[in-house]
């Protein structure tokens, strides 16, 4: 979580956790996905999310069925929050593709010996919510969750060309995925576990009043329903929350 950001939110069902996933780092180029759950199969947890290497685009979403929001993240260095097509088709709307844009920004790029910080996931001990009891899934990386007084970051960034693998040994944070792209970078995911601060938690609460605002008592059982928010700020790069309304 980010300190004296902002957060925009959007509507994500979570009453069930998504089918088995898929997490592993391909051997070829430009193609692989990582997937994981923040907590564990019998305990409050997050939804199940990826990490997507297409070519040398990087994607991120939940894997939540019905979730029709991602982050792309393009070799050209432009980013996008968007809503799927099949939103709009599953509704019989006409759109442009500029249509389902909610937030545009420009990545950060790796220079020569630095790996560029392009994403992050926020996920506060505090949201995480019980799930239907399920076994452990070797497919999925179960994430240790941070306490009550604590949020895990997953933390995405772009590496500079390099035919091998970079090493994070000097990295303070966890290693948990590398993927490699077409154009030789490599996608690095990385987590640590940072205190809730009191600026920390306005901004949860910011956001969650957000939510509230685009949720009417009709639409939905509130006790049920988790939102994903998008997050600026000034010190960091932009990122997705996830929190319970």
């Amino acid at each position: 979580m980010v300190s004296r950001g902002s957060c925009r939110p959007a509507i994500a069902m979570i009453n069930e956790m998504p089918p088995d996933g898929k997490s592993h780092r391909d051997g070829r180029a430009g193609r692989g996905e990582f997937r994981f759950c923040v907590g564990e199969a019998r305990s409050p947890l997050s939804s199940v999310w990826k990490v997507v290497v297409h070519g040398s685009d990087i994607y991120i979403l939940s894997s939540l069925p019905g979730s029709d929001l991602k982050a792309s993240i393009h070799e050209s260095g432009s980013c996008h929050w968007v809503v799927s097509a099949e939103w709009f088709l599953r509704r019989g709307l006409q759109f442009r593709n500029q249509d389902r844009h909610i937030v545009h920004w420009t990545r950060d790029s790796p220079g020569p010996a630095r790996a560029a910080h392009v994403f992050r996931v926020l996920f506060p001990g505090s949201e995480l919510k019980p799930g239907p009891a399920r076994s452990p899934d070797k497919k999925i990386a179960w994430l240790a969750p941070p306490s009550q007084n604590a949020a895990l970051e997953v933390e995405i960034y772009l590496t500079p060309a390099s035919a091998s693998a970079p090493s994070t040994a000097s990295s303070p944070y966890q290693k948990l995925a590398l993927i490699k792209t077409t154009s030789q970078n490599w996608v690095a995911v990385l987590a640590h576990v940072e205190p809730m601060t009191a600026s920390k938690m306005r901004t949860l609460s910011d956001a969650r009043d957000g939510a509230r605002r685009l949720v009417t008592p009709r639409m939905v059982d509130r006790r049920g329903l988790c939102v994903i928010g998008f997050v600026h700020s000034y010190n960091n790069p932009p990122g997705l929350v996830e929190f319970a309304l």
